[in-house]
């Protein structure tokens, strides 16, 4: 029998609601959730978008270097459920959450949510 030690990154993602069709953690330096970022996003008066752009927001309350960018785009074509799915990009100096959907953007949001808390 081989038993497999979940990694820190496998332990966060199992905790997320609900959890995610595919994550990948890739090599290198992550994004410090210090509460400094420029937030940019849609505009919208109402509806996911706006829900997801002030959750981002209250993450991110103070301007600073990083970047944090919400924006809508294409689905892959082999995306199932495409209105409701995301993607999370995180990089040293940014976080890029693109939603297939206005749902899916509310989504990446939360999902980003829920990870900044699973590595506090």
């Amino acid at each position: 029998m081989h038993y497999h030690n979940p990694t820190e990154f496998e332990l966060a993602v199992n905790r997320i609601v609900p959890v995610p069709k595919q994550a990948k953690a890739l090599e290198g330096k992550g994004f410090r959730l210090d509460g400094k970022a420029a937030v940019t996003a849609p505009t919208a008066e109402y509806g996911p978008v706006m829900t997801a752009a002030k959750r981002l927001q209250a993450m991110f309350p103070e301007q600073g270097d990083k970047t944090v960018t919400l924006h809508l785009e294409k689905a892959p074509f082999e995306a199932r459920c495409a209105r409701e799915g995301y993607t999370v990009t995180v990089t040293e100096n940014a976080i890029d959450i693109a939603g297939y959907g206005e749902r899916g953007l509310l989504y990446g949001v939360i999902t980003l949510e829920q990870l900044a808390k699973n590595v506090d």
